[in-house]
């Protein structure tokens, strides 16, 4: 089934300017520290806004953290590369990232996430290790989103930034894309946004699962050990849907009439 442009334009121009702000009481204004600011990144199933309002799987989580956290919080849904930015500049207190040696740097380590299955989307003529010896191929991936390039034999200048998921499927079909990195669900709910079932000429391979952890910025100053507290009594409630979406959205699930392979490279989250 062939993509509406139109309909792709859209809905990538949205994601980019969406970043709005949801709190427990928009008159409140505490002082300083008081104040728990987290940020969750657009992509469906995650965090999405429906008429401004923020929602998702990650966006019920935060948003009962911060009924736990007892205080005045704000939550804002943005693109990913500024989730990450915000983390690492101490604009915002808490958000969810993939696990990596980037994420530890900026900021601690809270609570983990059930994983989710990775995906390589690519054309059906196209095979991984095509990477190696075909420099003009071009793969995709959300921005800062750092799938783990020391797993797949994946050149600097092969690295093709994307702002969403949907836009990055969007290229696969217009052959603007040959090859594309995703989660299964963010791909499975991707598809959804753009209203097709399946993009034509394209095949799939299962590489490995990422986890997502709860991180608190290094350069909050708020206290560690009582975001945890507030971020374990909310996990409680949630931990259970968050693994169902993970289970029912795998890569078999989600890709089911696509020739699926499991193979070595592991994807690693930033």
């Amino acid at each position: 089934m062939k993509i509406n442009l139109s309909r792709i334009i859209v809905i990538s121009c949205f994601l980019l300017v969406a970043a709005r702000a949801w709190s427990l009481d928009p008159k409140d204004a505490p002082e300083g520290h008081e104040l728990l600011q987290m940020v969750v990144t657009n992509i469906a199933p995650w965090g999405s806004l429906n008429k401004g309002v923020p929602e998702g799987l990650y966006v019920n989580l935060l948003q009962d953290i911060g009924r736990e956290w007892g205080k005045a919080y704000q939550l804002k849904v943005m693109p990913y590369a500024r989730v990450v930015r915000d983390i690492e500049m101490g604009k915002a207190d808490l958000s969810v990232l993939f696990d990596s040696p980037g994420a530890s740097a900026a900021a601690h380590r809270i609570l983990p996430l059930p994983p989710v299955d990775v995906i390589v989307v690519m054309r059906d003529d196209l095979e991984l290790k095509d990477l190696e010896t075909r420099p003009e191929i071009k793969i995709g991936r959300l921005r800062l989103g750092f799938y783990g390039k020391k797993a797949l034999p994946v050149k600097d200048e092969q690295w093709l930034s994307i702002n969403s998921i949907a836009q990055g499927v969007g290229m696969l079909e217009r052959k603007r894309l040959h090859m594309l990195v995703t989660t299964a669900p963010a791909y499975k709910y991707a598809l959804q946004q753009l209203n097709i079932d399946s993009v034509e000429g394209v095949r799939a391979e299962h590489v490995d699962s990422v986890r997502g952890s709860l991180f608190l910025s290094r350069l909050s100053e708020l206290p560690v050990e009582q975001v945890k507290a507030a971020a374990k009594r909310a996990m409680v409630r949630h931990w259970d849907e968050l693994q169902a979406i993970s289970q029912l959205h795998n890569a078999s699930n989600v890709l089911h009439d696509a020739a699926l392979e499991s193979v070595a490279p592991t994807l690693a989250g930033r």
